[in-house]
């Protein structure tokens, strides 16, 4: 299974509150979110990470992440979600993939329940036609 890593989000809503970070880089229980992520995918055994960042985190994303053992994807112009998926999918090598978020905290049991499922319960992504 390969998983993407959602982490290209500049995390505005946090202006004012928190120091002047990209969320994916806040730190949580002494590790930046996005690293918890990487790590995560790792202990399920993830056979390919996939983190997706901005232009302007992309650098201390890599210096965090450091030898992880990630490919990481640049959204050079961030337009959500959906967009950095259709990204990461160019790199994606297995009909299985996991996408989880690089700036949400959650646990290692919740990300292998995810892992295990038999079906698919995400909405899917679709390359649409071109309109040209």
């Amino acid at each position: 299974m390969d998983t993407v890593i959602l982490a290209a989000g500049r995390g505005a809503r946090l202006d004012g509150i928190a120091a002047p970070f990209f969320k994916p880089l806040l730190v949580v229980n002494r590790q930046p979110i996005v690293k918890q992520a990487v790590l995560q995918a790792k202990h399920i055994l993830s056979d390919r990470i996939i983190v997706v960042v901005a232009p302007e985190n992309a650098l201390p994303i890599s210096q965090v992440l450091g030898d992880l053992n990630v490919t990481m994807i640049v959204q050079r112009h961030p337009r959500g979600p959906g967009d950095a998926v259709l990204r990461a999918l160019e790199a994606v090598t297995d009909s299985n993939v996991m996408v989880l978020m690089g700036d949400n905290v959650s646990t290692t049991a919740d990300i292998a329940k995810i892992a295990d499922c038999e079906e698919s319960f995400a909405v899917g992504v679709n390359r649409m036609p071109s309109i040209e």
